[in-house]
């Protein structure tokens, strides 16, 4: 079990075994043929306040972001969710930019590496563009089974370490 003070990167140092499954599926999930539509697509949903979890999600990639820090949340909601490729997606909307002041970016993203005590990585990826949040996209990899696809986040978890690598980088 790991201490709370460990990171992410630290369990998979320390147990190697991890690492080239972690390498082999994330390598897989990067490198997919992005052309092919898939079958399944986030579906609309009518629109809703972000959840306390997501909130919490979207927060600590943006404090680990240099220039967002301060972006401002309130008005996002979700307008469409549900199994995509490899994860699960939750597309984002805004009235206004969350963060006015971001620099003219494709496409650029945060992301937020989860591991729970039950040998489970959880990688959030947070998207915007021009300066508004458009997804948060999970994918879940079981490092029992590192080649299954879970298309659903668990019921329940707990978590054991939390490293998050924000946009711009820190």
């Amino acid at each position: 079990m790991l201490e709370k003070h460990e990171s992410l990167w630290a369990c998979i140092l320390v147990q190697p075994m991890f690492l080239p499954h972690l390498t082999a599926r994330l390598s897989q999930l990067l490198n997919r043929d992005r052309s092919v539509v898939p079958a399944d697509v986030p579906k609309d949903i009518e629109p809703r306040p972000l959840s306390k979890l997501e909130v919490e999600w979207v927060q600590s990639i943006l404090s680990a972001s240099v220039g967002w820090e301060d972006a401002d949340i309130s008005k996002t909601m979700v307008i469409a969710e549900g199994p995509y490729t490899d994860g699960v997606s939750f597309k984002l909307y805004s009235p206004v930019p969350q963060n006015p002041h971001a620099k003219a970016v494709l496409n650029s993203f945060g992301e937020l590496w989860i591991q729970t005590s039950n040998k489970m990585v959880m990688n959030v990826q947070l998207s915007e563009w021009e300066g508004v949040l458009q997804e948060l996209y999970i994918v879940v990899i079981d490092m029992k089974h590192p080649r299954r696809s879970i298309r659903a986040l668990p019921e329940s978890w707990t978590e054991v370490s939390r490293e998050a690598v924000g946009f711009g980088r820190r």
